[in-house]
């Protein structure tokens, strides 16, 4: 299997082939901001995390908040994985 998070040309390539946008927690200022990617579909921020959920669709929003409350805790390995729909 290969490291493409140990690769940043390598990961850039894997999600620019997948067309999957990438975004960025600034844990200091609690901010996402997105990459190419997500700005063809939306704003790529910075958004506060409150405002990032109103993007977010209704039906996805309480999914995305718990992986995200179990991604910051300093008790998890800090992945974020979740499929949702922007509106």
């Amino acid at each position: 299997m290969v490291d493409l998070l140990g690769n940043p040309k390598l990961f850039q390539l894997a999600l620019d082939a997948g067309g999957v946008g990438c975004w960025v927690w600034d844990a200091q200022t609690d901010s996402l901001t997105g990459d190419a990617q997500v700005a063809s579909c939306t704003a790529p921020g910075p958004y506060a995390i409150a405002s990032y959920l109103d993007l977010i669709h209704a039906d996805d929003r309480a999914t995305w908040s718990s992986q995200w409350t179990r991604a910051i805790d300093p008790q998890s390995d800090g992945q974020f994985g979740c499929e949702y729909r922007l509106i």
